[in-house]
Protein backbone atom coordinates (compact mmCIF):
# COMPACT_ATOMS: atom_id res chain seq x y z
CA UNK A 1 0.00 0.00 0.00
CA UNK A 2 1.93 3.58 -1.12
CA UNK A 3 2.58 5.52 1.88
CA UNK A 4 0.67 9.48 2.56
CA UNK A 5 3.66 11.28 0.70
CA UNK A 6 2.54 8.84 -2.54
CA UNK A 7 -0.81 8.84 -2.29
CA UNK A 8 -0.22 13.02 -2.09
CA UNK A 9 2.05 13.20 -5.32
CA UNK A 10 -0.35 11.09 -7.29
CA UNK A 11 -3.30 13.20 -6.39
CA UNK A 12 -1.04 15.96 -7.73
CA UNK A 13 -0.48 14.08 -10.74
CA UNK A 14 -3.83 13.54 -11.56
CA UNK A 15 -4.90 16.95 -11.06
CA UNK A 16 -2.21 18.65 -13.96
CA UNK A 17 -3.26 15.90 -16.24
CA UNK A 18 -7.10 17.09 -15.41
CA UNK A 19 -5.99 20.75 -15.95
CA UNK A 20 -4.06 20.08 -18.80
CA UNK A 21 -6.56 18.58 -20.48
CA UNK A 22 -9.02 21.39 -20.24
CA UNK A 23 -6.70 23.75 -21.59
CA UNK A 24 -7.06 22.34 -24.76
CA UNK A 25 -10.30 21.78 -24.92
CA UNK A 26 -11.59 25.03 -26.45
CA UNK A 27 -9.03 24.27 -29.33
CA UNK A 28 -11.25 20.50 -29.34
CA UNK A 29 -14.80 22.16 -29.29
CA UNK A 30 -14.25 25.39 -31.97
CA UNK A 31 -13.09 22.67 -34.08
CA UNK A 32 -15.74 20.78 -33.95
CA UNK A 33 -18.30 23.87 -33.76
CA UNK A 34 -16.87 24.75 -37.12
CA UNK A 35 -16.51 21.62 -39.01
CA UNK A 36 -19.22 19.39 -37.62
CA UNK A 37 -22.25 22.08 -36.76
CA UNK A 38 -23.89 24.67 -38.78
CA UNK A 39 -26.04 27.66 -37.28
CA UNK A 40 -30.05 27.82 -38.64
CA UNK A 41 -29.98 29.36 -42.09
CA UNK A 42 -31.26 33.52 -42.11
CA UNK A 43 -35.36 33.63 -41.32
CA UNK A 44 -35.29 36.08 -44.71
CA UNK A 45 -38.69 37.36 -43.80
CA UNK A 46 -39.68 40.59 -41.79
CA UNK A 47 -42.66 40.39 -39.25
CA UNK A 48 -45.94 40.61 -40.11
CA UNK A 49 -46.61 44.54 -41.03
CA UNK A 50 -49.54 46.17 -39.27
CA UNK A 51 -49.44 49.17 -36.57
CA UNK A 52 -52.53 49.94 -34.71
CA UNK A 53 -53.23 53.57 -33.11
CA UNK A 54 -56.27 55.57 -31.71
CA UNK A 55 -58.10 58.64 -32.68
CA UNK A 56 -60.35 59.47 -29.91
CA UNK A 57 -61.80 55.57 -29.60
CA UNK A 58 -61.63 54.79 -33.10
CA UNK A 59 -59.10 51.82 -33.36
CA UNK A 60 -56.75 52.78 -36.35
CA UNK A 61 -54.44 49.60 -37.83
CA UNK A 62 -52.60 50.97 -40.28
CA UNK A 63 -51.41 47.90 -42.93
CA UNK A 64 -48.02 47.44 -44.77
CA UNK A 65 -48.24 45.95 -48.88
CA UNK A 66 -44.83 46.46 -49.40
CA UNK A 67 -42.39 48.27 -51.14
CA UNK A 68 -41.36 49.07 -54.85
CA UNK A 69 -37.84 50.15 -55.78
CA UNK A 70 -38.20 52.61 -58.33
CA UNK A 71 -35.05 54.03 -60.46
CA UNK A 72 -34.54 57.66 -59.63
CA UNK A 73 -34.34 59.58 -63.14
CA UNK A 74 -35.37 63.18 -64.35
CA UNK A 75 -38.97 62.04 -65.07
CA UNK A 76 -40.02 61.21 -61.36
CA UNK A 77 -39.72 65.17 -60.75
CA UNK A 78 -40.30 67.41 -63.77
CA UNK A 79 -39.67 70.59 -62.18
CA UNK A 80 -36.61 69.97 -60.51
CA UNK A 81 -33.19 68.62 -61.91
CA UNK A 82 -31.46 65.72 -60.29
CA UNK A 83 -28.75 68.10 -59.13
CA UNK A 84 -31.56 69.45 -56.67
CA UNK A 85 -33.17 66.43 -56.24
CA UNK A 86 -30.09 63.66 -54.61
CA UNK A 87 -28.66 66.48 -52.29
CA UNK A 88 -32.15 65.98 -50.27
CA UNK A 89 -32.49 62.31 -50.73
CA UNK A 90 -29.04 62.36 -49.14
CA UNK A 91 -29.95 64.71 -46.04
CA UNK A 92 -32.81 61.85 -45.91
CA UNK A 93 -29.84 59.46 -45.15
CA UNK A 94 -31.74 57.43 -47.98
CA UNK A 95 -29.69 55.55 -51.12
CA UNK A 96 -29.26 57.98 -53.63
CA UNK A 97 -29.57 55.32 -56.82
CA UNK A 98 -32.92 54.64 -56.51
CA UNK A 99 -36.29 54.94 -54.36
CA UNK A 100 -37.93 52.18 -52.37
CA UNK A 101 -41.44 53.76 -52.27
CA UNK A 102 -44.12 51.91 -49.80
CA UNK A 103 -47.70 50.92 -49.83
CA UNK A 104 -49.87 50.88 -47.64
CA UNK A 105 -53.98 51.00 -46.32
CA UNK A 106 -55.34 51.75 -42.89
CA UNK A 107 -58.30 49.69 -41.35
CA UNK A 108 -60.43 51.81 -38.61
CA UNK A 109 -62.83 50.18 -36.00
CA UNK A 110 -65.41 52.77 -34.70
CA UNK A 111 -67.02 50.01 -32.10
CA UNK A 112 -69.97 49.71 -34.33
CA UNK A 113 -68.14 49.42 -37.86
CA UNK A 114 -64.96 48.10 -39.78
CA UNK A 115 -64.03 50.24 -42.43
CA UNK A 116 -61.05 50.23 -44.64
CA UNK A 117 -59.56 52.39 -46.35
CA UNK A 118 -58.38 51.74 -49.62
CA UNK A 119 -57.20 48.02 -49.91
CA UNK A 120 -54.07 47.16 -51.42
CA UNK A 121 -52.84 45.20 -54.34
CA UNK A 122 -53.35 41.22 -53.21
CA UNK A 123 -50.06 41.01 -55.16
CA UNK A 124 -51.27 41.89 -58.76
CA UNK A 125 -49.83 45.35 -59.54
CA UNK A 126 -46.54 44.25 -58.98
CA UNK A 127 -44.22 41.17 -57.15
CA UNK A 128 -42.49 43.11 -53.83
CA UNK A 129 -46.14 44.58 -53.13
CA UNK A 130 -48.06 41.60 -52.15
CA UNK A 131 -48.05 41.35 -48.12
CA UNK A 132 -51.21 43.21 -47.80
CA UNK A 133 -54.04 40.35 -47.57
CA UNK A 134 -51.14 38.58 -44.59
CA UNK A 135 -50.65 41.36 -42.98
CA UNK A 136 -54.57 42.14 -42.58
CA UNK A 137 -54.73 38.79 -41.61
CA UNK A 138 -52.32 38.78 -38.62
CA UNK A 139 -53.69 42.14 -37.37
CA UNK A 140 -56.82 40.11 -36.81
CA UNK A 141 -59.15 41.40 -39.68
CA UNK A 142 -61.30 39.10 -41.21
CA UNK A 143 -62.89 40.88 -44.91
CA UNK A 144 -66.21 39.17 -44.29
CA UNK A 145 -66.34 41.56 -41.21
CA UNK A 146 -65.80 44.40 -43.16
CA UNK A 147 -68.55 46.50 -43.59
CA UNK A 148 -67.39 49.63 -45.93
CA UNK A 149 -64.62 49.80 -47.88
CA UNK A 150 -63.73 53.74 -49.15
CA UNK A 151 -61.08 54.45 -51.98
CA UNK A 152 -59.73 57.97 -52.04
CA UNK A 153 -58.73 57.57 -55.97
CA UNK A 154 -59.31 54.62 -58.36
CA UNK A 155 -55.25 54.12 -59.46
CA UNK A 156 -54.95 50.39 -59.23
CA UNK A 157 -52.49 50.21 -56.09
CA UNK A 158 -55.05 51.02 -54.20
CA UNK A 159 -58.22 48.96 -55.43
CA UNK A 160 -56.81 45.69 -57.27
CA UNK A 161 -57.29 43.96 -53.31
CA UNK A 162 -60.76 44.88 -53.54
CA UNK A 163 -61.43 40.97 -55.50
CA UNK A 164 -58.98 37.51 -55.85
CA UNK A 165 -57.04 36.68 -58.99
CA UNK A 166 -60.52 35.09 -60.49
CA UNK A 167 -61.84 38.79 -59.86
CA UNK A 168 -64.41 37.53 -57.15
CA UNK A 169 -64.99 39.99 -54.58
CA UNK A 170 -63.46 39.38 -51.12
CA UNK A 171 -65.39 41.96 -49.21
CA UNK A 172 -68.56 40.10 -49.26
CA UNK A 173 -70.81 42.39 -47.53
CA UNK A 174 -69.23 45.72 -47.74
CA UNK A 175 -69.95 48.87 -49.34
CA UNK A 176 -67.84 50.26 -51.57
CA UNK A 177 -67.83 54.34 -51.33
CA UNK A 178 -66.47 55.88 -54.22
CA UNK A 179 -66.15 59.54 -54.98
CA UNK A 180 -68.46 60.67 -57.47
CA UNK A 181 -66.57 62.52 -59.51
CA UNK A 182 -63.32 59.69 -59.44
CA UNK A 183 -66.00 56.99 -60.74
CA UNK A 184 -67.52 59.46 -63.07
CA UNK A 185 -64.01 59.53 -64.92
CA UNK A 186 -62.86 56.06 -64.70
CA UNK A 187 -65.96 55.11 -66.69
CA UNK A 188 -66.20 57.79 -69.27
CA UNK A 189 -64.91 56.25 -72.93
CA UNK A 190 -64.13 59.56 -73.89
CA UNK A 191 -61.48 59.69 -71.40
CA UNK A 192 -60.13 56.11 -71.98
CA UNK A 193 -59.68 57.09 -75.82
CA UNK A 194 -57.35 59.96 -74.71
CA UNK A 195 -55.18 58.32 -72.16
CA UNK A 196 -51.65 57.81 -72.98
CA UNK A 197 -50.41 54.56 -72.53
CA UNK A 198 -49.22 54.74 -69.54
CA UNK A 199 -52.57 55.21 -68.04
CA UNK A 200 -54.86 53.42 -70.48
CA UNK A 201 -54.49 50.25 -68.72
CA UNK A 202 -55.25 51.89 -65.64
CA UNK A 203 -58.96 51.96 -66.73
CA UNK A 204 -59.47 48.39 -67.21
CA UNK A 205 -57.94 47.98 -63.76
CA UNK A 206 -60.37 50.00 -62.02
CA UNK A 207 -63.63 48.66 -64.18
CA UNK A 208 -62.65 45.22 -63.85
CA UNK A 209 -62.18 45.62 -59.90
CA UNK A 210 -65.18 47.50 -58.88
CA UNK A 211 -67.46 45.16 -61.69
CA UNK A 212 -68.57 42.28 -58.59
CA UNK A 213 -69.28 45.75 -56.31
CA UNK A 214 -71.70 47.60 -58.86
CA UNK A 215 -74.56 46.88 -57.41
CA UNK A 216 -73.49 48.57 -53.94
CA UNK A 217 -71.17 51.03 -54.63
CA UNK A 218 -72.01 54.57 -52.41
CA UNK A 219 -70.95 57.11 -54.36
CA UNK A 220 -70.11 60.11 -52.43
CA UNK A 221 -68.82 63.99 -52.52
CA UNK A 222 -67.23 66.88 -50.78
CA UNK A 223 -67.91 66.87 -47.34
CA UNK A 224 -70.32 64.38 -47.19
CA UNK A 225 -69.71 62.09 -43.42
CA UNK A 226 -69.58 58.16 -45.05
CA UNK A 227 -69.66 57.22 -41.18
CA UNK A 228 -70.03 58.68 -37.79
CA UNK A 229 -66.59 60.77 -37.77
CA UNK A 230 -65.72 59.84 -41.27
CA UNK A 231 -65.46 62.23 -43.54
CA UNK A 232 -64.42 63.06 -47.05
CA UNK A 233 -62.28 66.30 -48.43
CA UNK A 234 -62.36 66.95 -52.12
CA UNK A 235 -58.59 67.13 -53.16
CA UNK A 236 -58.50 66.47 -56.62
CA UNK A 237 -54.89 66.60 -58.65
CA UNK A 238 -53.57 63.30 -58.20
CA UNK A 239 -56.66 62.31 -59.82
CA UNK A 240 -59.72 64.23 -60.98
CA UNK A 241 -61.98 62.74 -58.12
CA UNK A 242 -59.25 62.34 -55.13
CA UNK A 243 -60.10 62.50 -52.00
CA UNK A 244 -58.14 62.66 -48.14
CA UNK A 245 -60.54 61.18 -45.53
CA UNK A 246 -60.92 62.68 -42.52
CA UNK A 247 -61.16 60.55 -38.89
CA UNK A 248 -62.53 62.56 -35.90
CA UNK A 249 -63.59 61.25 -32.66
CA UNK A 250 -63.05 62.58 -28.99
CA UNK A 251 -62.15 65.97 -30.47
CA UNK A 252 -58.89 63.90 -32.12
CA UNK A 253 -58.59 64.37 -35.87
CA UNK A 254 -56.25 62.36 -38.14
CA UNK A 255 -56.00 62.54 -42.11
CA UNK A 256 -55.90 59.98 -44.35
CA UNK A 257 -53.91 61.49 -47.14
CA UNK A 258 -54.20 58.98 -49.80
CA UNK A 259 -51.60 60.14 -52.35
CA UNK A 260 -52.39 63.75 -51.99
CA UNK A 261 -49.16 63.51 -50.63
CA UNK A 262 -46.24 61.02 -51.16
CA UNK A 263 -42.87 60.29 -49.72
CA UNK A 264 -42.62 62.84 -47.25
CA UNK A 265 -38.78 63.59 -47.38
CA UNK A 266 -39.28 65.02 -50.30
CA UNK A 267 -43.19 65.99 -50.46
CA UNK A 268 -43.48 67.52 -47.78
CA UNK A 269 -40.25 69.34 -47.51
CA UNK A 270 -40.41 70.34 -51.18
CA UNK A 271 -44.52 70.77 -51.76
CA UNK A 272 -43.65 72.74 -54.90
CA UNK A 273 -42.39 69.73 -56.67
CA UNK A 274 -44.26 67.74 -58.95
CA UNK A 275 -44.76 64.51 -59.01
CA UNK A 276 -45.16 62.16 -62.43
CA UNK A 277 -47.88 60.25 -60.77
CA UNK A 278 -50.13 63.76 -60.22
CA UNK A 279 -52.79 63.58 -63.41
CA UNK A 280 -53.00 67.70 -62.83
CA UNK A 281 -49.88 68.33 -61.48
CA UNK A 282 -50.31 72.24 -60.70
CA UNK A 283 -53.73 71.44 -59.19
CA UNK A 284 -52.07 68.60 -56.80
CA UNK A 285 -49.38 71.04 -55.66
CA UNK A 286 -52.02 73.94 -54.39
CA UNK A 287 -53.55 70.67 -52.75
CA UNK A 288 -50.16 70.09 -51.17
CA UNK A 289 -50.20 73.46 -49.63
CA UNK A 290 -53.37 73.27 -48.67
CA UNK A 291 -53.10 70.27 -46.96
CA UNK A 292 -49.55 70.68 -45.33
CA UNK A 293 -50.69 73.95 -43.90
CA UNK A 294 -53.60 72.79 -42.15
CA UNK A 295 -52.36 69.98 -40.91
CA UNK A 296 -49.02 72.05 -39.21
CA UNK A 297 -51.66 74.89 -37.82
CA UNK A 298 -53.92 72.70 -36.71
CA UNK A 299 -51.54 70.21 -35.44
CA UNK A 300 -52.95 67.20 -37.01
CA UNK A 301 -51.65 63.57 -37.69
CA UNK A 302 -51.54 62.54 -40.88
CA UNK A 303 -50.85 58.83 -42.36
CA UNK A 304 -49.41 58.55 -45.68
CA UNK A 305 -50.48 55.67 -48.12
CA UNK A 306 -46.75 56.41 -49.70
CA UNK A 307 -44.92 57.11 -45.95
CA UNK A 308 -42.24 54.76 -44.64
CA UNK A 309 -44.13 52.24 -42.02
CA UNK A 310 -45.87 52.66 -39.93
CA UNK A 311 -46.84 55.63 -41.87
CA UNK A 312 -48.31 57.25 -39.02
CA UNK A 313 -46.99 61.09 -38.10
CA UNK A 314 -47.04 65.20 -37.68
CA UNK A 315 -46.57 67.82 -40.27
CA UNK A 316 -44.29 70.93 -38.66
CA UNK A 317 -44.01 74.00 -40.09
CA UNK A 318 -40.10 74.82 -41.21
CA UNK A 319 -39.64 78.25 -42.37
CA UNK A 320 -41.65 78.47 -45.73
CA UNK A 321 -41.74 74.51 -45.64
CA UNK A 322 -42.53 71.64 -43.88
CA UNK A 323 -40.89 68.33 -42.27
CA UNK A 324 -42.52 65.39 -41.14
CA UNK A 325 -42.33 63.89 -37.77
CA UNK A 326 -43.14 60.05 -37.89
CA UNK A 327 -44.81 58.50 -34.66
CA UNK A 328 -42.82 56.68 -32.64
CA UNK A 329 -43.53 52.87 -32.89
CA UNK A 330 -45.77 51.98 -28.86
CA UNK A 331 -46.02 48.66 -27.77
CA UNK A 332 -49.47 49.91 -26.87
CA UNK A 333 -52.27 51.38 -28.24
CA UNK A 334 -52.97 54.67 -27.80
Amino acid sequence: MPDIDEQQHTIRLSRRAVIGGLAVLPLATAGLATTGYAAPPPVGQQAPGFYRYRVGTFEMTNIYDGELARMLDASLIPNATPEVILPVIAEAGLPTDHIDNPYVFTAINTGSQLILVDVGTQGKFAPPIAFGARNLSAAGINPSDVDLVILTHLHPDHLLGLTDKDNNPIYTKAQLAIADPELAYWDDDNNLAQADDRLRPFFNFARRSIAPYRDRIRRFNDGDMLAPGIQAIFTPGHTPGHMVIQVSDGGDTLLLLGDSISLPYLFVRHPEWHQIFDMDQNLAEQQRWNILRRAADEKLRVVGSHFPFPAVGRILPAGDSFNYAPEQWSSSVH
